[in-house]
């Protein structure tokens, strides 16, 4: 739901809620996930990504994160989420055993 601007969400009450700014000027947050191949970087978790849009995102990631030799031109995650769509998701509650392995600003 949009209030004044700012998407607000409404979790469960033993789950912390979030309010998710979209701000071309502040930094968005891209959730990057891996799944449980070796391959992947890391396995069952998520590199969070800190960027002004989804592009900018996509070049942290890969400076920190080259593609797989063979397979270039493909990033080497499985999925990337918008803060929104995360939220809606809600992860950290939701995937257990999963974790963040790090964030890159």
């Amino acid at each position: 739901m949009m209030l004044n601007g700012e998407w607000s969400y409404v979790i469960p009450e033993d789950r912390p809620s979030w309010t998710v700014y979209w701000d071309e000027d502040v930094l968005n947050r891209y959730f990057y996930t891996f799944g449980s191949d070796p391959g992947f970087p890391y396995q069952n978790g998520w590199v969070e990504v800190r960027a002004t849009s989804r592009e900018e995102a996509e070049r942290k990631f890969r400076a920190r994160f080259p593609d797989r030799p063979g397979h270039e031109g493909i990033m080497n995650y499985a999925f990337c989420y918008n803060e929104q769509r995360w939220a809606e998701m809600d992860p950290e509650h939701t995937w257990h055993g999963w974790k963040c392995f790090e964030v890159i600003e």
